[in-house]
């Protein structure tokens, strides 16, 4: 290698516009390497005035923040939670089905006490009001859903709920399967989707029916109860509504996943549901149904 050989790799003697490609390529590099360091974590715009929330680059906007899963336990029906909240950005999202609804942080100060209130919804005229405490690895509190023309609180919700994994640690399996369609001329949704999660060895998730199914309430994120594995793609789980419990088994693929009851009678239809594996494990921003519905990935 002779000297001006040398000289044509080193950026101090490039002629300008190799010393601008190298400039380039230096930057390029800096960049990946500090986007490393900083956890592969993106910096997401979040409403107006909201500044950016740290978001997973899987959930986006569906969740931006930290994960948290928990329930809600009455004589009436056991729900499943799923609460997405940034410190930084005081802002969140809530899964309202059929999506994640956004929230603002009010307070959350070093003593763990929170306080947050969703956007509206079901017409503008309804959002959810939370008051209780949070270490950021757990949560509890009262939920409360509030009727904003009058005031009136329609129902207390009283939820427990600790924070998921980051995806590729304890959380091994973050999965959502959906059959949902928008049917313009009822101006509803049909169908059911389901979000699976496993931590360890445990798994949990929600199910939500669009339509009467086997005689289970519609719009509940009934969350699934007594999970077991039965065999290397099947779970069974059981069902709390307020039109009573029943248990049901599921068939997983990469694909695709098979519901259907356990003691299904004689006069019940469908027998199964057929839902398919989405791209992303949470449901996107919600839209309310007024409004139609765009099924996206």
């Amino acid at each position: 290698m002779n000297s001006c050989q040398v000289k044509s790799q080193n950026p101090k003697h490039a002629p300008p516009a190799d010393r601008l490609v190298a400039l380039i390529l230096i930057s390029v590099l800096l960049i990946a390497e500090l986007a490393l360091d900083a956890g592969s974590t993106w910096g997401v715009p979040f409403g107006p005035g909201h500044g950016q929330a740290l978001a997973k680059p899987e959930l986006g906007l569906r969740c931006p923040g930290e994960l948290f899963f928990g329930h809600s336990e009455d004589v009436e029906e056991t729900l499943g939670w799923l609460i997405c909240l940034d410190q930084i950005s005081k802002t969140g999202t809530i899964y309202e089905p059929p999506g994640m609804l956004r929230l603002r942080v009010d307070h959350w100060d070093e003593h763990g006490q929170l306080r947050f209130k969703s956007l509206p919804f079901a017409d503008e005229n309804t959002y959810y009001s939370f008051d209780g405490k949070s270490d950021g690895q757990t949560l509890s509190g009262k939920l409360e859903r509030i009727r904003g023309t009058t005031s009136t609180t329609e129902k207390i919700y009283e939820i427990e709920a600790a924070r998921m994994a980051d995806r590729g640690k304890s959380t091994r399996l973050r999965t959502r399967y959906s059959n949902i369609e928008y049917v313009e001329q009822a101006g509803e949704l049909l169908g059911a989707e389901v979000i699976l999660f496993r931590e360890s060895s445990q798994i949990r998730g929600v199910i939500t029916f669009y339509g009467h199914y086997w005689g289970q309430f519609t719009y509940s994120p009934l969350l699934l109860t007594k999970v077991s594995e039965e065999g290397t793609n099947r779970i069974g789980f059981v069902l709390h509504s307020r039109l009573g419990s029943r248990t049901f088994s599921m068939t997983l693929s990469r694909e695709a996943a098979i519901l259907s009851p356990k003691h299904l009678e004689s006069w019940e239809e469908p027998s199964r549901l057929f839902l398919k594996k989405v791209e992303s494990s949470l449901p996107p921003p919600r839209n309310d149904i007024s409004a139609g519905w765009v099924a996206h990935p």
